[in-house]
């Protein structure tokens, strides 16, 4: 068994919950890794606190009162509430979109920067920054790409 597995079931190890062969493998990997072994001395201990505590009863008319407050506030306790699913879905489609308008600025400015390198060579200018500051049409996605990478001033 390995540590992940043996620790998911040390609660249910501990009650005495679990099948007689799943009780033995997490005992034989206890006995064989120490940092297993003291978690589950830890929840052992803890165990044992939680045991000595005294036992309180809710006051009269505690359920109720917590089921009114509940239907008052329109709590939703399922994790697919509507609000984490929106927001959710939102920030999925804002991460899409940046990915796509990235790659469409790069690409742009790819060309851009092949386009203009051509234009220098057949022109047989040297300073292929002037050619680029020259050859980005104003407002496109290249320019801002530009702006961005510090080559456009």
């Amino acid at each position: 068994m390995r540590c992940r597995a043996a620790q998911k079931k040390l609660s249910a190890y501990l009650d005495g919950e679990l099948p007689a062969e799943v009780s033995a493998a997490i005992a034989e990997h206890m006995s064989a890794c120490p940092r297993c072994a003291e978690g589950l001395a830890r929840q052992q201990a803890l165990s044992k606190a939680l045991d000595a505590l005294p036992v309180v009863a809710a006051p009269e008319g505690f359920a109720r009162s917590v089921r009114r407050e509940a239907e008052r506030r329109r709590v939703f306790p399922l994790p697919w509430a509507p609000a984490p699913v929106v927001a959710r879905a939102a920030a999925m489609l804002a991460v899409a979109a940046g990915v796509v308008m990235g790659g469409l600025m790069s690409a742009s400015a790819a060309g851009v920067r092949q386009a203009t390198a051509q234009a220098a060579q057949e022109d047989g200018a040297t300073d292929l920054s002037a050619s680029i500051l020259g050859a980005v049409p104003e407002g496109s996605l290249a320019e801002t790409y530009l702006e961005w990478m510090g080559e456009l001033e």
